[in-house]
């Protein structure tokens, strides 16, 4: 419960130092996660509202959440798992994987790849809900549009695809990863796409916008290293050091 001296004081003038301070007197990490959240969801309406000059919630941390580490597809395991799954939610995980889109918003494409791919210009637009405001939804926004490239693999999906639910994606996720020892959900294949586009040296600007994060920060955290960069940059480095097993000489 928040303390009665940051209640009784009026919002405007309630600072994000003091609400710091009363998340870290929170000693478990789910329940100071959760209260962060709600924090921040209460200053970003009363901002949205205009009822204080800047959005302090976004300034709030919870240190000491462990998130476990998402697994990305390699490139040696992409084939093996598409042909894993049911033949229905096959161009969904190449789709997923191509375009770094959130589940909601590739099924979205699939209801209007008409309108939304561009075939000749080879662009794709998405139609992205979860970054729009509360003041964006009061005015009658549903989604805003943020455009990538189309990319081969994409392109080469027979549009429309069979129209799923999001469970039912998630059940076929689930049944290729028992028959492979893997677990990959839909949203790993956007922390693949993010992966991927970071080992290419993309600007993370870039890479922020292709994929609807608010921040590059966010990106970041999306970003992880895969088997083939590690053993890439690994590979750099035994060839760079003069050093070689031959030089060395046993010292008594």
């Amino acid at each position: 419960m928040i303390p009665v001296n940051i209640l009784n004081k009026p919002v405007a003038s309630v600072t994000a130092n003091e609400l710091q301070l009363y998340l870290n007197t929170i000693t478990q990490p789910h329940p100071k996660e959760q209260t962060k959240q709600i924090i921040s969801a209460c200053i970003r309406h009363a901002f949205n509202s205009g009822h204080i000059k800047s959005n302090i919630g976004m300034l709030l941390k919870s240190d000491g959440i462990k998130v476990a580490k998402k697994q990305i597809l390699t490139r040696d395991m992409e084939k093996a798992f598409i042909d894993a799954l049911p033949h229905d939610y096959r161009g969904y995980a190449i789709g997923l994987m191509y375009t770094g889109c959130r589940i909601s918003e590739f099924i979205s494409l699939n209801q209007n790849w008409e309108t939304d791919i561009d075939y000749k210009n080879e662009v794709i637009k998405i139609r992205e809900t979860k970054s729009l405001w509360q003041k964006d939804l009061r005015n009658g926004l549903t989604y805003v549009v943020r455009e990538i490239p189309l990319l081969p693999e994409v392109a080469s999906i027979k549009f429309p695809l069979k129209q799923v639910h999001k469970q039912s994606v998630n059940k076929a996720f689930n049944k290729a990863n028992k028959k492979l020892g893997l677990h990959i959900t839909p949203h790993c294949m956007r922390h693949t796409f993010i992966s991927r586009c970071n080992e290419l040296g993309i600007t993370q600007s870039v890479i922020r916008d292709m994929v609807g994060h608010k921040t590059e920060r966010m990106t970041m955290h999306y970003t992880h290293n895969t088997t083939e960069l590690t053993d890439r940059e690994f590979n750099k480095l035994k060839k760079s050091t003069p050093i070689r097993p031959q030089n060395c000489t046993k010292t008594a």
